[in-house]
């Protein structure tokens, strides 16, 4: 992954280790965010109780988390390079989804997955 300001892999104050990390952190973040929505979504009635409103609130600070985080990459990698990256939250989703809701993992979401890494590790390297 090429830094647009140090050049490629320069490791600068150990920057490109972290950036891996903030990578996969704002994706996660990302679909944390999408989940705890998901589960407001569920709670909502007629009125908002303490409970939705608990939710929503963490759903939009995880979603402002990511949005932060990917405004930074934005300022040191191209942008060709850190939106694509962001498909990553799919794959956090279906993992998600699977672990938290019960949802299954058809085959033809292994495959789109494997799609998304394959890309993801395309354009990273």
């Amino acid at each position: 992954m090429q830094c647009r300001t140090t050049g490629p892999r320069s490791g600068r104050d150990g920057y490109q280790d972290m950036t891996i990390f903030l990578f996969l952190g704002m994706s996660l973040l990302g679909s944390l965010g999408a989940l705890a929505l998901k589960v407001a979504s569920g709670l909502i009635s007629n009125r908002l109780d303490r409970a939705t409103v608990k939710w929503l609130l963490l759903g939009a600070t995880l979603y402002l988390a990511s949005i932060l985080i990917n405004i930074h990459l934005l300022r040191r990698f191209e942008y060709t390079t850190v939106l694509p990256l962001t498909a990553l939250g799919y794959v956090w989703t279906v993992l998600l989804a699977r672990f938290v809701f019960g949802e299954l993992i058809d085959s033809w979401k292994i495959i789109a997955m494997t799609l998304i890494l394959s890309g993801v590790y395309l354009i990273a390297r």
